[in-house]
């Protein structure tokens, strides 16, 4: 696919010296961080959001089609934005709205294609749970069927349960980060966390917590079976973060990837092979794994 917005993705997430410096500072210091002029991302401001606030201008006078930039000029409309926790306002200009689209690509597009990456490899390494997952994506497309609806995605139960399996054992985001907006204590031992208080969340971590799943490296499927997902304990499963600040496009994304993984597989099927990382792409966005690869095998299936 020869894409300028699909060329940017590359560049902005290839892993760079530079790049990991200017996420540390940022995340250490944000007044050094103004102090030396440093900016993230810099370099595609014109192309990126160059092209956004062009749009935005085209459709001001032009007809509603309830999408994104619709949304960002009904804010423009409505004046300031205000946090009714923390009072923090802001001024939906072109240049904010347009970097939010920014973010809104990257954090998407990335986050989805490891999530169908990591899918992969893993079941490539179990043929068992592999073969599961072709009979349940062969009773939507079968008697000849083409067409993939919306209904048929809701069908598709042991697709989410793979890929719930699969950002559990390699979350698309490893480490969330979130600045405490009051002074507060947490429920379990009483610490006190103060307002400006910077929270690193290690989800990776979580997510391999024997004592939250037990036999954390084993790919297991079933731990996302219904009744067991109701056995949870709160927050021990965030590939999407949680509570008020919880990914926005969580129901997206994984229309996207069962989507996917449905028509991929429904034609191919991967040839058996062992996925054990030693290590991960040394990335300050995602957990990746971009030298990993996998062999798809074209089906013979009559329908």
């Amino acid at each position: 696919m020869d894409s300028p917005l699909l060329n940017m993705a590359w560049k902005v997430l290839k892993p760079s010296f530079f790049t990991h410096m200017t996420f540390f500072i940022s995340s250490l210091s944000p007044t050094l961080f103004k102090m030396l002029q440093l900016r993230l991302f810099g370099e595609y401001e014109d192309f990126f959001i160059g092209t956004v606030k062009r749009v935005f201008e085209s459709r001001r006078n032009a007809e509603k089609r309830n999408d994104f930039i619709d949304v960002c000029l009904e804010l423009q409309k409505n004046g300031i934005m205000s946090d009714p926790n923390t009072g923090y306002e802001l001024e939906p200009t072109d240049e904010l709205l347009a970097a939010q689209a920014f973010f809104f690509f990257m954090a998407g597009a990335d986050t989805t294609a490891n999530a169908i990456h990591f899918s992969l490899l893993e079941l490539a390494a179990n043929p068992t749970i592999l073969a599961k997952l072709h009979d349940n994506i062969d009773n939507v497309f079968k008697d000849g069927k083409t067409e993939l609806t919306f209904e048929d995605l809701d069908k598709l139960h042991y697709i989410d349960m793979v890929v719930n399996e699969a950002m559990r054992k390699y979350p698309p985001i490893g480490l969330i980060q979130r600045l405490c907006t009051k002074n507060t204590a947490l429920p379990s031992n009483n610490m006190q966390i103060e307002r400006g208080t910077e929270i690193l969340i290690p989800v990776y971590a979580i997510h391999r917590d024997e004592n939250l799943f037990p036999n954390p490296d084993l790919f297991d499927p079933e731990r996302f079976t219904p009744d067991r997902v109701k056995d949870m304990e709160n927050y021990s499963y965030m590939a999407f973060g949680g509570g008020n600040r919880i990914c926005i496009g969580v129901r997206f994304a994984r229309l996207q990837v069962k989507a996917c993984l449905a028509r991929l597989l429904s034609k191919f099927t991967l040839k058996e092979q062992a996925y054990e990382p030693k290590r991960f792409e040394r990335s300050s966005f995602s957990l990746r794994d971009a030298d990993a690869k996998y062999e798809l095998v074209p089906r013979n299936i009559n329908k």
